[in-house]
């Protein structure tokens, strides 16, 4: 609990629209017995009993001096319980505001993380497929080189096959008639 919370601003007598107007009121003297006018305003009155010609006068400007003090103070005080009460909510929203981006940022990163990580694991799949296929073409590459190989023994054999089967005949015929 804080300060401004605990502190009453309000007595039990008072309703909700008087307290809303003396908070106003509080807050409106602050804010103008907090302005640089204010100052000068009262530096210049502080100044008028050095004049010989306010001398007179020393006893009534002393005296409203004092009446000024005694009920600009409480209302300083109360106007600054209520803007520090208003400044300590807003400090509220903006934490939690903060609080909430921030989930959002460690939900966005962790989402990103398990993408990358997945990314990883298909990078991985596609590699080990990728060394499959790279493994079957070497092995089809090589029974492609086999089957040329093969295939140009079997045209070379195609090839040589009449002149051995005319070698053959010859011999057939030499040895039939010997």
């Amino acid at each position: 609990m804080s300060i401004a919370e605990s502190t009453p601003v309000r007595g039990p007598w008072l309703g909700g629209a008087s307290v809303r107007f003396n908070e106003a009121l509080a807050v409106k003297g602050t804010m103008l017995f907090g302005s640089m006018w204010t100052f000068y305003l009262f530096t210049a009155y502080g100044l008028l009993g050095a004049f010989p010609c306010f001398a007179g006068y020393k006893d009534a400007l002393l005296y409203w001096s004092n009446w000024i003090q005694l009920w600009a103070l409480p209302l300083l005080m109360v106007g600054g319980i209520v803007l520090n009460r208003a400044t300590e909510r807003r400090a509220e929203q903006d934490h939690e505001v903060i609080l909430k981006e921030f989930d959002l940022i460690k939900t966005a990163a962790a989402s990103i993380a398990e993408e990358l990580e997945i990314g990883r694991g298909s990078r991985d799949a596609i590699l080990k497929q990728v060394d499959l296929l790279q493994s079957t073409a070497a092995e089809m590459a090589e029974e492609l080189d086999i089957a040329r190989e093969g295939r140009t023994q079997l045209h070379d054999l195609a090839r040589l096959l009449p002149d051995v089967v005319a070698r053959l005949a010859r011999l057939e015929a030499k040895l039939g008639t010997g």
